[in-house]
């Protein structure tokens, strides 16, 4: 669109319901025509029926020297079945809409939003103009740089103050609200997304945006269908409202927070996190600090704010002055001359910055491609009305003498609620109310006092968070920036509504400065059940103001540790056995130490025994077995087992379990030499856990002991260890050797689970030798329900001991279907 002929779409004299939208001359004849200098001009304008034009000559634009004629074209903001409800009234305004996508706006509103026009001989028709015109203004850009109209399908007026949200004045707080009742309350309202208008002093606006690496589903329009009941299609901004809407082309804050909240529920963050989209790695500019970990190396900041870009002309896009575009609205007006350093515009054409035609393109083609999924989400269906009002009480008595004024809120006597965790709070000290009393348990309590301003903040642990840490922290990161000195304190007390006034029933829980660095405060709290905890943010010098974020979350709750196994019984008689004295059946007792063995060239135990790999166990070797019961006596003891001044190349393994069989083996080690000059022999020193049967294993080094044979068929086998860690809900295990196996051996497996990373007891879970498909050798087996924080062992072994066997073990955790992509809250700007 011409520079010239979007001046003239801006004329004041043709607001109403309507905006006159400029258009290149066509064959069409015009409706009417008006000379600007006469007093018809507004008469003629108002009389242009739908989808009508209007030529008006002798106008002349600012900036231009000689008189201009236009030829305009009418367009309305509403739909034909746009719903416009004040308790129980509405109104269906017509509407012209010509661009391929219309988006179905539906706008939430307050009663403080409502109250600023209850001056007006019709309040109602104020406030809906007031509204129509801010999306009429933003579709100006959106129908010219992303194939879209914005029309209004839903608009809900609060005549009274009975509201359905809080007086809360955190943006954050008001979106959680916002998104909560909507979908409790609005599921059936057809809506691409939803925008809330708001006149409370919130700071500024927020919106919700999805997370991942694919930037065209980062936009949440149409998560009302996507995901009913947790849809997350909601946008609002704080501070709109209060006087007549100025078409008069410079970006006023109300139209600029409406475009920048909308757009983050269309997929688009901000200017200064655009590196990698669009096929840059730059960002567009670098008004602001950046968010998400672009590069902005070489930028010179002051404060929180860095530098305007350059421009290779002036832009196109009115006003010309403006070297930003909408998305980094929040922050080039605070770096020149107001709102006329932000050009009309997404970026498409604009010659300032790196690439900003990428911000309009990633508008463009996200809503094209979620408009393609969901073609009913673009389009103006029927309507639901709200739920039904309650009807009026019956009409109270007079009323009593006015009382006076609640306290501020913020402050001790009506703290702000931390209804859920966890919870942000964006603050400035220059906000903080000015009631500066606190309960009086000390001129200084914590880091309260010396006249400090301060935000107070009430949360309620329950029964349930007994134990529970609550981590409270300012620190700054490139998502929450911070600036100045900020300090913490925590009272507690039994009661919400407790006397304030007085120090009967208040505890100092604990406060913070600088522990998450210089000027930011961390504090964690072990929380006790049902108690109100009270935190007041503040800052340090009342006359060094600061801005940062509280942030509260509950601690992550570690997973329970491994129950140790119960303590063995006092060792019984031994009984008597049938097998040969040095063996694991009737190993040698050791009763006292010192203990001297007989000399031995030979070793009873067999191969296989006992199951386990460590120490010296990694061969064939046959052993001779000892056994030592620690009683408590013992405990922290230096066991010294050794073979100096022997003949021959001994070797040791030292196991230790608390059954007099051994099994569940809680220590096992081993040695060769250790004897010093003597070579050969072995040397050993064991500090001693009492209650536990240590097996003393010697044998010679040159025969090998095989460890791996499995108990349950006494084949060779290979054993696989796998933790399961936190493991989604509903995961499924898959073991199989399906199509793996070579020559025509049968392969069988099974796995046993334990709560011990080396030891058991174990539990079977299954075993398989089939399971794949037909005429496929191998094995599969399925673990419907994998146990969270467990480790398998998964043994693999032929049926017999042929050379030649080959098989390949695939396992593999088969996840449920994943949830909603992530959630991001993208805040920021004045509205």
């Amino acid at each position: 669109m011409k520079r010239s002929a979007m001046r003239a779409m801006l004329l004041p004299l043709l607001l109403a319901h309507l905006a006159l939208a400029a258009a290149a001359p066509a064959a069409a004849p015009t409706a009417a025509a008006a000379t600007a200098a006469t007093a018809s001009f507004a008469a003629s304008a108002h009389a242009v029926r739908r989808g009508g034009r209007l030529q008006v000559t002798n106008y002349k634009l600012e900036g231009d020297v000689t008189a201009s004629t236009l030829q305009l074209t009418r367009f309305e903001v509403f739909s034909p079945t746009a719903q416009i409800v004040v308790q129980s009234s509405r109104s269906r305004p017509a509407s012209v809409i010509n661009q391929p996508i219309q988006a179905n706006i539906a706008v939430e509103s307050d009663y403080e939003f409502y109250s600023q026009f209850r001056g007006a001989a019709d309040p109602v028709a104020e406030a809906t103009n007031y509204i129509a015109s801010l999306i009429g203004y933003g579709d100006l850009v959106y129908s010219r740089e992303a194939n879209m109209d914005l029309t209004i399908g839903y608009l809900r007026l609060w005549n009274t103050s009975d509201d359905p949200w809080s007086t809360t004045t955190s943006s954050s707080t008001l979106l959680n609200e916002l998104t909560n009742y909507w979908n409790a309350n609005m599921r059936a309202q057809k809506r691409t997304v939803v925008y809330m208008a708001s006149g409370k002093s919130l700071g500024g606006g927020v919106a919700w945006m999805y997370g991942g690496t694919n930037n065209l589903q980062w936009n949440t329009a149409c998560s009302g269908q996507m995901y009913p009941g947790s849809s997350a299609d909601y946008s609002l901004c704080g501070y709109i409202g209060g006087s007549r809407f100025s078409w008069n082309g410079v970006q006023t804050s109300n139209p600029a927070a409406v475009n920048w909240d909308i757009m983050h529920a269309f997929g688009s963050p901000h200017t200064v996190d655009y590196c990698g989209i669009g096929g840059s790695a730059a960002t567009v500019d670098n008004c602001y600090k950046t968010g998400d970990g672009c590069d902005q190396s070489g930028t010179m900041f002051s404060g929180n704010y860095g530098q305007l870009p350059t421009c290779s002309a002036p832009t196109p896009h009115w006003p010309s002055t403006g070297k930003g575009v909408i998305m980094s609205y929040v922050s080039c007006h605070l770096l020149g001359n107001g709102y006329s350093e932000v050009a009309l515009t997404f970026g498409r054409g604009h010659t300032c910055g790196t690439a900003p035609e990428r911000v309009a393109n990633q508008i463009r083609d996200s809503v094209a491609a979620r408009a393609a999924a969901y073609p009913d989400c673009f389009k103006a269906g029927s309507l639901v009305p709200p739920p039904p009002r309650p009807p009026p009480p019956a009409a109270p008595p007079p009323p009593p003498a006015a009382p006076p004024p609640p306290p501020a809120q913020g402050t001790w006597r009506n703290p702000v609620r931390i209804a859920s965790l966890p919870f942000n709070a964006q603050l400035n000290s220059k906000d903080f109310p000015t009631d500066l009393s606190f309960p009086p348990l000390g001129t200084t309590v914590g880091k309260l006092g010396l006249s400090r301003p301060m935000m107070v903040y009430k949360f309620f642990a329950g029964a349930s968070l007994a134990g529970r840490v609550l981590v409270l922290h300012s620190c700054h990161s490139t998502q929450y920036p911070a600036s100045g000195d900020s300090v913490v304190t925590v009272l507690s007390a039994a009661s919400e509504t407790q006397a304030v006034d007085s120090a009967v029933g208040w505890t100092l829980v604990d406060s913070d400065d600088d522990a998450c660095g210089s000027g930011q405060f961390k504090l964690t709290i072990t929380l006790a059940g049902n108690t109100w905890y009270f935190i007041a943010a503040s800052v340090w010098s009342a006359s060094s103001p600061a801005s940062y974020t509280l942030q509260a979350a509950l601690q992550p709750l570690s997973p329970p540790p491994s129950p140790p196994p119960p303590p063995p019984p006092p060792p019984p008689p031994s009984p008597p056995y049938s097998s040969a004295p040095g063996t694991f059946a009737n190993p040698h007792i050791v009763s006292s130490l010192p203990f001297v063995g007989a000399s031995t060239t030979t070793y009873p135990e067999t191969e296989g025994v006992p199951g386990e790999s460590c120490g010296y166990l990694d061969g064939a070797r046959p052993m001779r077995v000892y056994r030592l019961y620690a009683d408590a006596s013992m405990e922290g003891q230096h066991l010294l087992a050794d073979s100096c001044r022997t003949t021959g190349d001994t070797v040791l393994t030292v196991l230790a379990s608390p059954h007099a069989a051994g099994g569940s083996w809680t220590f096992c080690d081993g040695n060769d030499d250790g004897c010093g000059t003597f070579a050969g022999p072995f040397k050993m020193d064991i500090t001693v856990t009492a209650n536990q049967y240590y097996f003393i294993l010697a044998f010679f080094a040159a025969l090998p002991v095989n460890c791996t044979l499995y108990p349950s068929n006494g084949k060779p086998a290979y054993v696989f260890r796998w933790y399961s860690g936190a493991a989604p809900a509903g995961a499924k295990l898959v073991i199989q050797s399906c199509g793996t196996v070579v020559s025509s051996m049968v392969p069988l497996m099974s796995v046993r689970s334990s709560s011990y990373a080396n030891v058991g007891p174990f539990t079977c879970l299954g075993y398989s030798s089939s399971g794949c498909a037909a005429g496929v050798p191998g094995f599969r087996l399925v673990l419907a329900a994998v146990p969270r924080y467990t480790f398998f062992r998964i043994a693999v072994h032929p049926v017999s001991t042929a050379p030649g066997a080959s098989v390949r073990l695939n396992v593999a955790l088969q996840l449920p279907p994943p949830p909603p992509p992530p959630l991001r809250r993208r805040t920021g700007g004045a509205g």
